[in-house]
Formats: structure tokens, sequence, C-alpha cells
């Protein structure tokens, strides 16, 4: 019989209860079960990873010997660094052990699980981030759930309970971060919506031609409709910011309304003034928008000009007043004024000219080849050119091969340049002088000429087709190097030339011959030649050479002019050269009488070298020797288009005067 026991309560933590003996008891040990010690290794396995095993676990686990402590952290530490694949990996080829004891094993599953849903837990993050749709995936609590689920399917149990734990609190983020995102979408439609009705109201009030102080009366407005109070709810720091939103939008187009946008101010209900500029969030925005609106109010302020410059110019090359005419200057923002030069007044006067021509013709009834003749006519008395004409006549001579000449596309482009040509020869005389830079090109247009305008002694002429292909051979040097020319033959032409070259405009209007009357001669016999080889009769080769040279050279005098491209000769040129030359002679008989001399022994070169460019100005020389000639104070004689442009309208209002006093008497 068991005797009684008693409890000290003074033994405090190691209280233990012991039986006590008494002096007629006695007591045995009971016999005891072999002790297990796999609850032992299993809570030392399990205590770093879950929060449920007991203090029996954490007590047993210290227990455990030190190197299954390192071999298992080791094994753990490097789980904790590998991803899904790589670990799925590791356990294919065997590079990750499996524990023969099955508490070891746990832990490894352990820390495989929680790994893997660290991953997870990341890659999930970022797929609700950027590519979750409800429509497609479903309520977002129903989507992480089977995505869980699906991504727990196959592993054991230890695997899936750390999965799980490291994942669950995905649930709530998910929600939080969908909450986040439906509350943005709300506020960036309200601001979406306040910068559609400001910009209506802004875009409605120019339209309707209201000032730019009524649009933004306007705008004002809408602060009430669409503030805290109002439909949209959002703030009046939001109204600004849309405000300013759409004043910079505007700031390009509409920069007056922008400004007035910018620079707007109202007053608060302690009658403060408030504005953009005054307000320092706002004013730095508020200033770049004023800044842009008033570089794009310059902007416009040079275009609105440079359109009226050219019409200007327009008007005057279609009125027949241009020559002369001063643009005008464009004074700048800042006060500064920017000169237009002459070059780009032209250019602008040309395009715009051109640009109103089609009106002009369909006013006028004017067909394609009367406009064309009108516009080239127009600019010639203006002292322009026409830019498609221009681009026509030139390059001739380097499309004259023998493969152009057969391809039928190329020989299109090349009989059009040469119609081109031939149809500016026939409306002014010297427009090839104008319009065609090299000479090359000016002796072909001009032969093309010949063939098609100088009758054959029979009376003939030539086709288009047939003048280009003997324009094409005749400009080709090897005709000419390879024609055999008898004594007779040079003789004919000799005597033919004699006859040719006295007409008035050849040797001038004296009896002598001018200084370089051989550069005539050689072109013409030149160009015969080849007109010869080509099978033409003597004659008639050169009366068409002469023709040609005639048209692709500007002779004054007898005295051939070299390239005097910057220059317009006007179809009146050589008369009017004539006048100024006879004024002078009789201003300067000193001159004349020092030289033996007349009018009629005096030419012109370009001013500088013979060989170079007039620009528009000129010296007077001897027509014999080509010396300078120099007025009765020994100053060399120059003169200009200028010069020119006055003595024409001085004659030409002699003319008028004479004709009105004619008209009187009778």
């Amino acid at each position: 019989m068991a005797g009684r026991v008693e409890v000290n309560t003074n033994l405090g933590l190691n209280d233990r209860l012991t039986p006590q003996a008494s002096p007629v008891d006695t007591y045995a040990e009971p016999a005891r079960s072999p002790m297990d010690d796999s609850l032992d290794r299993l809570a030392k396995s399990l205590a770093g990873f879950s929060t449920s095993i007991d203090t029996y676990g954490q007590v047993a686990a210290v227990k455990q010997s030190a190197a299954d402590k390192q071999t298992l952290a080791l094994e753990e530490a490097k789980i904790g660094g590998m991803t899904k694949e790589q670990i799925a990996k590791a356990r294919a080829d065997g590079s990750l052990p499996a524990y023969a004891d099955p508490l070891k094993q746990a832990g490894i599953d352990a820390a495989v699980g929680s790994q893997l849903g660290s991953q997870y837990s990341e890659d999930t993050q970022n797929y609700v981030k950027t590519q979750y749709d409800p429509a497609k995936d479903g309520p977002i609590r129903d989507f992480l759930e089977k995505r869980q689920r699906d991504a727990t399917a196959g592993m054991n149990p230890v695997q899936a309970t750390q999965f799980i734990r490291q994942t669950n609190p995905l649930f709530d983020w998910a929600v939080g971060h969908q909450n986040d995102v439906a509350n943005q979408q709300t506020v960036e439609k309200a601001h979406t919506a306040a910068y559609t009705l400001i910009g209506n109201t802004v875009t409605n009030s120019i339209k309707a031609g209201d000032s730019p102080e009524a649009t933004v009366a306007a705008v004002r407005a809408q602060y009430g409709n669409i503030g805290q109070q109002g439909i949209l709810g959002i703030t009046e720091k939001d109204i600004d910011n849309t405000v300013l939103a759409v004043a910079r939008d505007n700031a390009q187009t509409n920069p007056n309304f922008a400004l007035a946008l910018a620079n707007s101010q109202s007053t608060d209900k302690d009658g403060n003034k408030t504005g953009f500029l005054i307000n320092p969030t706002t004013a730095d925005r508020a200033q770049e928008i004023i800044t842009t609106a008033n570089a794009a109010i310059q902007k416009k302020a040079k275009v609105d000009f440079g359109n009226s410059l050219g019409n200007l110019g327009a008007g005057a090359i279609l009125n027949h007043t241009f020559t002369g005419l001063k643009p005008p200057s464009f004074t700048n923002a800042d006060g500064s004024v920017t000169e237009v030069s002459p070059e780009d007044f032209s250019k602008k006067a040309t395009a715009s000219y051109l640009a109103n021509s089609a009106l002009v013709a369909k006013q006028r009834h004017e067909d394609p080849s009367q406009q064309m003749a009108r516009e080239f006519s127009d600019l010639r008395r203006a002292g322009l050119q026409h830019p498609e004409l221009k681009s026509q006549v030139n390059g001739i001579a380097a499309m004259l091969s023998s493969a152009n000449v057969r391809d039928p596309e190329a020989r299109a482009q090349l009989l059009t340049k040469f119609k081109t040509g031939q149809w500016m020869l026939n409306e002014s005389q010297n427009s090839l002088q104008d319009y065609v830079q090299k000479q090359e090109d000016k002796d072909a247009l001009a032969t093309f000429n010949a063939f098609k305008t100088v009758p054959n002694a029979d009376g003939t002429t030539y086709s288009d087709e047939e003048a280009m292909d003997f324009a094409s051979e005749v400009s080709n040097p090897v005709y000419r190097a390879n024609t055999h020319f008898t004594n007779d033959d040079q003789s004919r032409i000799d005597s033919l030339m004699g006859g040719i070259v006295k007409g008035t405009g050849w040797f001038g209007w004296g009896s002598s011959k001018p200084g370089n009357y051989s550069a005539i001669e050689n072109k013409v016999e030149y160009l015969a030649r080849g007109f010869i080889a080509r099978g033409m009769d003597h004659e008639d080769a050169l009366n068409k050479a002469a023709d040609a040279v005639q048209k692709s050279s500007l002779i004054y005098n007898g005295v051939m002019l070299p390239s005097i491209n910057g220059f317009t000769a006007d179809d009146d040129f050589q008369p009017t050269v004539k006048s100024f030359v006879d004024d002078w002679a009789a201003k300067n008989p000193k001159a004349l009488k020092a030289n033996g001399i007349d009018a009629s022994d005096i030419a012109i070169l370009p001013l500088g070298s013979v060989n170079g460019d007039s620009g528009g100005h000129f010296r007077l020389v001897s027509k014999s020797g080509l010396d300078d000639i120099l007025d009765d104070n020994h100053n060399q004689v120059i003169f200009n288009a200028n010069d020119l442009r006055n003595k024409r309208a001085a004659d030409t209002q002699a003319r008028r005067d004479a004709a009105i006093k004619a008209a009187a008497k009778r």
C-alpha cells in the first residue's frame, strides 16, 4: 500500500513529486520500455522551420551532435541560393543528397519548400504588377489559390508546408495592390476628364472667336464644376496643373491664349491675388510656357512677314515694277531690325509669283503655253529667272552620249530640253545668255534650233527627232576631227564667211573688224565643219552655223562677250547699250578725238577678266584693239545694269513724249 506523498513547495522550479518510504512499505522502480528517440530527432530537424514545434522539440534539438548541425546548415545554405529549376536538376542528377535518415531529409525538404516559396512569391508579385488581367485570370484570390495549388502539386508535406507558409502573405498583398491600382485609375480618370474638359473649353472658345481674356474667364468658371464640390472632386491644385498642361499644349499653336492662361490671376476668399506666376510651385512652369509662347509668336511674325514679302514682290513682278524695289525690314521682338537681302527678296518674290500664277492664268484665260510665256517674260523683265525652265535647259551636253540618244526614256528627256531651249530662243533672243550656264549647252541648243528654223537651200527644215540627232552628232568632236577638208572646201567656207559676218549685229556699225573677230569666225567654222561632216551642203552648213552662233553668243558691235552670268541680257540689250554709248560719246568729245574714234568704234567687255563673269558691270573698249577707253578726265569708263535700266526707261519716256507731242500737232 502506498504511503502519503508530501509536496515541498519551497523547491520552486525544481518541484518534483518523490514518493516517501514508510517503515512498513517497500518501493521498487517499475520497469521501463526502451526509449524511442524518433520524436526527438524529428523535432530537432523541424525546429528552425515550424513555429508549431513544442518545447520538447527545441530541447531535443540541442542534443544533436555538432557535426549533424553543420552538415544540415551547409545543405540548407546551398539550397537557399538555388532556383526552382536548379533544385529540380540537382535532385535529378543526384547532386542534392537524399538522407537515409528521414529526419535529416525532412530538414532538407523544409529548406527546399522555403526556397521555392520565396522564388514563387517574387515571380507572382511581378506577374500581378505587370501582366495580371482580371478578365483573363479571374478574381485575385481565386487566381492566387489556383496558382498556389498548382505550385504545390507533387510536393511532399514538408515542402508544401514551408512553401505555403512563405506564399500565404501574397493574398493580402495582392488585394491591397489591386485596391491601389483601382484607386490610382480612378484618380487618373478624373484628371483625364478634367484635362479634356479644360482643353475643350479653350478649343471651343478659340473657335468661337473669343478673346484670350474671355477664354481665361471660361476656364476659371470650370473650377467649381470639376473641383472637390463638383462632378470630379479633384483639388484646386490638380486643376491648376491641368490648366497649365492645356496652356503648354497651346503654346506653339495658339500662343496668345497660352500667354493669357499662364499670366492669369484671381483673388482668393481672403482678397489675396493668386496666379501661376505668383505661386512658387507653378511659377517655373508658367514662365516656361510664356517663353515658348513668345517664341512662337515671334516665329509666326517672321513667317507672316515672309509671306507678305513674297506677296509684295510677286505683285511687283506681275505689274512690272519689281526692278529697283527695296524690300522692307523686319523688327524683332527685342526691337532690333533685320534687313532682308536682295537675294532672299528675289527668292521669296519668285516663289510667291509662281505659286499664284495658276490663279492669274485662270483669271486671264491662259492656256499652259501662254501661262509659261507670261511667267518667263515677267521674270525676265524683273531680272529674275524661272527655276523650272532653268533646270530644263542646263545639263544638255552631258546627256549627249550615244547610249542616251538610243534609250527611249533618256531620249524623251533630252528632246524636252531641246524643245524648251528652242521655245526660250523664240521668246527671247538673249535668253540663253541668262539661263544656260555652260557654253557647250548653249551651242547644243543653238545647233538644234538652227536645224529646226534655218531652211536649207531647197526650203526644207528638219523634224524634232532629226534635229536632235544632228545636234547630238555635231556636238561630238569625233565628227569634226574625221572631216577632211580640201583647199577648195576651205576657200568656199572663207568666201561664205565673209558675206555672213558683214551683217548688222556681227561686226558692228562700222567697216572695221573688231579685235576678237576671229573668235566669231572660228566658232562659226567650227560648227559648220560638223554640219558638213554630217553631209550638209557648204552653204547650208555656214548659214545654220552662223545662226547658231548668233543665238548662243552675246555680241555687241561685233565683239563677242564671254559669260555674263549674274546679269539679265534683255532683248533690247544691244540697242540700249548703243544708246548709252552714243550719249557718252556726245559728252566726251575730247576722248574720242584723242583716240581717233567715234561711237561706232566703241565696244564693251565685262568688267575684270576678259573671260570672267560680268555680274552686270561692263567697261568701254575700242572695237579694234579691245583697249580700255578713258573719259575726258582719263578715268576708265564703267557702267552697270542699273545704268542700262535707267537708260532704257529714259529712252522709253522720250519716245512716249515724242509720240504725244506729234499727236498734239495733228
